[in-house]
């Protein structure tokens, strides 16, 4: 609903007069194990968070950024320039998607934030994630999956990123989420 100059309420035509969307396009990495030396443990997968700089307020995340800017480009193709301009990392696109998320509208317009699966790399694969000098990215850290509930993540960060970490575990379907709350399917909602 809008309304005009003299405040009387008017139907909005959606069609003719769309309202923007927010289309965020994230990456989900994790970092395989060390090989274990003889007789030590090996280290659990670690997930690639990085410092969200430009943000307001700053804060960590996953890596990705805005869709949008080029008419003719994917969200995966979005996810893959971003990953290349701000952390140095060359990829065709990550077309698996472990999430969508649905951001009401608060501070910013109502949007949907796609998580892709950017599979396991390698601790020296890690190693060369950097930000890029002039992006967007401050800094760049490997969290223990078992320590994503105690991360400095926002609410709806750290339950996105767990709906797509367990997506990742069950090897099947991808989450659909509002603010990181599982929907619930049809089914569950005639209970």
């Amino acid at each position: 609903m809008t309304t005009d100059t003299d405040h009387d309420t008017v139907e909005r035509d959606y069609k003719a007069d769309p309202e923007d969307v927010r289309i965020g396009t994230h990456v989900a990495f994790l970092v395989g194990p060390e090989q274990p030396e003889d007789g030590d443990a090996a280290q659990e997968p670690r997930l690639v968070l990085v410092y969200k700089a430009e943000l307001d307020p700053p804060r960590w995340g996953l890596p990705g950024g805005s869709w949008g800017a080029y008419p003719d480009e994917t969200p995966v193709d979005t996810a893959a320039r971003h990953l290349g301009v701000r952390l140095g990392v060359r990829s065709d696109g990550y077309p698996t998607v472990l999430g969508n998320d649905w951001v009401l509208a608060d501070r910013y317009p109502p949007g949907l934030n796609i998580i892709f699966d950017g599979g396991t790399i390698t601790p020296t694969e890690a190693a060369l994630m950097r930000p890029m000098p002039g992006s967007a990215y401050g800094e760049v850290k490997f969290v223990p999956v078992s320590e994503i509930f105690e991360a400095e993540l926002n609410d709806p960060e750290k339950l996105r990123i767990i709906q797509a970490l367990r997506v990742l575990t069950a090897g099947r379907g991808f989450a659909m989420t509002v603010h990181g709350v599982p929907i619930p399917t049809p089914a569950h909602r005639a209970l």
